[in-house]
């Protein structure tokens, strides 16, 4: 290989390998400090789109979560309405079995039925304000039994699961239309009681299943999510002992390439040498 002055080749090649060199450690050192693969879109051009949507696909069944759970507490709100429900019914039957006794005095009867008035009234007043974050759930009108309130359970559209239940208006007239003035009165009563008394067991059954459901759709939500969080790390995650290991190579490389261009630097100079040694030659 000859010698020349008029260009440096040889230093020209090694720092166009330093600069590459250089490049490749400082991605690297940005990965390791952002701890992601993809730091840049230059870094995986199609990468980045698979990643952003993995990540707005996470995003959105994290939220998708929070409605399954929203929707657990608003049937959690009802079911306790129901149960109440039950348990004013229960009593006015109670009281119904009591005032049938003719062994009562008219006295007796209509404490009894002051009391019945009382439960019917608590009755209306709890069903006309069971409501979770301002939605009427049993008032007259209300969406729970009308139309149903949709909760979305997933990230497409469609995914929803619709809260319906069956109309339990028809337990309020019951309990507002008996009386217990007589024993008759009362005795009449006992089936109606029985009828309202099951329907709010119906609904709560209803209730129920409505709340497995969306339990069950919660969980399945959790496992996609995890999933999709485990797919969307491999996507963007650096590999930390794989970059760790590639780091320290390109720092060799750094180091062997300064050296080398050094070197490649002083080459020139042996010409400088040569040229000396022939003009004052003795």
């Amino acid at each position: 290989m000859g010698i020349r002055i008029g260009s440096n080749v040889l230093g020209l090649s090694m720092a166009r390998r330093l600069g590459e060199t250089d490049r490749l450690l400082g991605r690297s050192y940005a990965r390791l400090a952002s701890g992601l693969r993809i730091a840049t879109a230059a870094d995986d051009p199609a990468g980045v789109g698979i990643a952003a949507r993995m990540r707005s696909e996470v995003r959105s069944l994290v939220v998708a979560r929070r409605n399954t759970e929203d929707g657990v507490s608003l049937l959690k709100v009802a079911d306790g309405t129901l149960s109440e429900l039950s348990e004013i019914i229960e009593r006015t039957r109670e009281l119904g079995v009591k005032a049938a006794s003719e062994t009562l005095s008219q006295r007796d009867r209509q404490v009894i039925d002051s009391e019945r008035a009382s439960l019917a009234e608590d009755a209306a007043r709890l069903v006309d304000s069971a409501r979770f974050n301002g939605i009427d759930l049993f008032a007259e009108g209300g969406d729970f039994f009308n139309n149903g309130i949709a909760i979305q359970v997933g990230t497409e559209r469609g995914e929803t699961v619709d809260l319906k239940v069956s109309d339990i208006s028809r337990v309020l007239e019951v309990l507002q239309s008996i009386r217990f003035s007589s024993s008759n009165q009362a005795s009449r009563s006992l089936d109606s009681l029985d009828v309202g008394l099951d329907m709010v067991s119906s609904t709560r059954g209803e209730v129920g299943a409505l709340q497995n459901r969306l339990e069950s759709a919660g969980r399945v939500i959790s496992s996609r999510r995890e999933a999709m969080a485990e797919a969307l790390s491999r996507v963007q995650d650096v590999d930390i002992a794989a970059e760790t290991a590639e780091l320290t190579r390109l720092q060799i490389l750094q180091e062997s390439g300064t050296l080398l261009l050094a070197q490649a630097n002083f080459t020139p100079t042996v010409a400088l040498d040569l040229i000396r040694g022939a003009l004052f030659r003795p």
